[in-house]
């Protein structure tokens, strides 16, 4: 699987939210479970002043580690050395 476009502009969005210190985490519920969730999200002030969040991930709930294995491929682990 790869990485899609919309992720890749998820992450964009979430370094230009660290560079320009407008990245905040927001508690939440999700829609289909009803459980409360934190989401790492950018805020954008709206020209009345109010303040817009763009939802751009999950935490995770759990250890992360034993949640994942990343896909990487035997080339990549080469490149990153």
């Amino acid at each position: 699987m790869a990485i899609s476009n919309k992720d890749k502009a998820a992450f964009e969005c979430i370094k230009a939210g660290v560079e320009d210190g407008n990245l905040c985490l927001v508690e939440c519920t999700e829609k289909e479970t009803g459980k409360e969730i934190t989401a790492v999200c950018g805020a954008i002030e709206i020209g009345d002043g109010s303040v817009m969040f763009i939802p751009v991930a999950k935490l995770f709930e759990g250890n992360p580690f034993e949640e994942i294995v990343p896909n990487f491929k035997k080339e990549d682990k080469e490149e990153a050395a």
